[in-house]
């Protein structure tokens, strides 16, 4: 299992592993949640201008956003996973709509447990940046599994190991 978390606009001012590079408050909580389910070596970074980073990669600080003229291609990222040997891997990611639709065209079935149901643990309506970091901190240390329910306090977890099978939208 690798989890891929989406890159974050407030950076450093100076050369730091993409994994402590981004300084905001969201990517912070997305760093942390990461951390509570795995170690660095199975994190992931998806940035607007370097791709798929391995949490350790030292990079530059930047300013581009997923979405605009000069961020990396969808072909980029299916060439970095296919380097990286990640492909094929049980892919968590949590990120804004951008980076999921990309993430999507390189994993056809990764799981995003911090968006809205059937494929993840919010509801319709309430998957906004406060949910989601909300969300982050109550499941630390485990993978939300989606359910169809509203009440999430009795909502089964993932078990934290490899699995060759991903959480489907039926469940």
């Amino acid at each position: 299992m690798i989890v891929v978390i989406s890159c974050g606009a407030k950076k450093a001012t100076t050369a730091q592993p993409a994994i402590d590079l981004y300084q905001g408050a969201f990517f912070v909580a997305m760093r942390k949640w990461a951390r509570s389910v795995t170690k660095d070596r199975n994190i992931y970074i998806m940035s607007a201008k370097y791709g798929l980073l391995p949490a350790s990669k030292v990079i530059e600080p930047y300013n581009l956003r997923m979405g605009q003229a000069g961020c990396v291609s969808v072909d980029t990222l299916q060439r970095q996973a296919r380097a990286l040997h990640i492909t094929y891997e049980q892919v968590i990611i949590v990120a804004g709509k951008n980076y999921l639709d990309m993430a999507r065209q390189v994993w056809g079935d990764l799981y995003a447990p911090f968006t809205a149901m059937p494929r993840g643990v919010l509801t319709p309506g309430m998957c906004g940046m406060g949910y989601q970091l909300q969300a982050m901190k109550q499941h630390a240390g485990h993978i939300p599994q989606a359910s169809p329910i509203t009440d999430r306090t009795n909502t089964p977890d993932l078990p934290l190991t490899r699995s060759t099978e991903q959480p489907r939208a039926s469940e």
